[in-house]
């Protein structure tokens, strides 16, 4: 089988089990199936309009590109996102030759993710996940490589909903990308994470969830976390704490 290198983002959905045992099959299928198999559709065409509507006319075009051809070719880096969706995780990856010429691929599977993670969170399936690069191998619904494996066992670890970056992963940031300021060029941040084994700084991607009128930020969390008919035992406590604090964190770096 062929290999290739690039960005790998392994994702699953918290409380995902308690749903399955909470909810008949039927109500399962029709109420979180959807959202999990539309997912491939619905972000992009998310992060597309975005787009349009941000790009105006003449304010980005340049001599080579028109705003249309600019468009464009974001359109076309979304797009060359692939996903892989089965039960419940979520597999991203992007095909990248080195870290060193993709500071705008990462960019754009950085708000990929970022969106899913957001709109997961609305939709009552908070995910934790993690972010990695290297050479693997996909064929259908099988795939390979050492990056699969690390991000799926540091995902595994995390004691919220959140993404991070492994430090294999961020190590090569910041050797391929130099001269680029990094947390602020890609948006990630720098937090202590809580994890299994302890408390790490990683950095992370940062997202809020909306909050409708009337709740405030504790209310939108337990909501997520007790949607689709999940509970919260005693061992998913720490986790909605840990989340709550983690977008206290998130929005005191968030522009004013």
């Amino acid at each position: 089988m062929k290999t290739q290198s690039g960005l790998i983002g392994f994702f699953d959905v918290l409380g995902y089990q308690d749903i399955l045992k909470n909810n008949s099959a039927e109500i399962a299928a029709e109420s979180v199936l959807p959202i999990l198999t539309g997912l491939k559709q619905t972000i992009p065409k998310i992060i597309n309009k975005n787009i349009h509507d941000n790009i105006k006319d003449d304010a980005f075009s340049t001599k080579e590109f028109s705003p249309g051809e600019i468009k464009k070719g974001f359109s076309t880096m979304i797009d060359a996102v692939d996903w892989l969706i089965f039960s419940d995780t979520i597999l991203l990856r992007m095909p990248v030759k080195t870290i060193k010429e993709a500071s705008l691929e990462i960019q754009i599977f950085f708000t990929v993710c970022t969106h899913m993670l957001k709109a997961m969170f609305d939709a009552g399936l908070p995910l934790r996940g993690a972010i990695d690069f290297g050479d693997y191998c996909v064929q259908k619904n099988c795939f390979t490589g050492q990056p699969i494996v690390d991000s799926y066992q540091l995902s595994e670890k995390l004691e919220l909903s959140a993404c991070v970056l492994s430090e294999r992963f961020r190590k090569e940031i910041f050797i391929g990308l130099k001269g680029l300021s990094m947390a602020s060029q890609l948006s990630i941040l720098l937090y202590l994470v809580p994890t299994k084994d302890g408390e790490k700084k990683y950095y992370t991607l940062p997202y809020y969830p909306f909050i409708k009128a009337g709740n405030d930020l504790r209310d939108t969390v337990l909501s997520s976390f007790w949607k689709h008919n999940k509970t919260i035992p005693l061992s998913v406590q720490d986790k909605v704490r840990n989340t709550e604090q983690w977008f206290r964190f998130v929005k005191t770096k968030r522009p004013k």
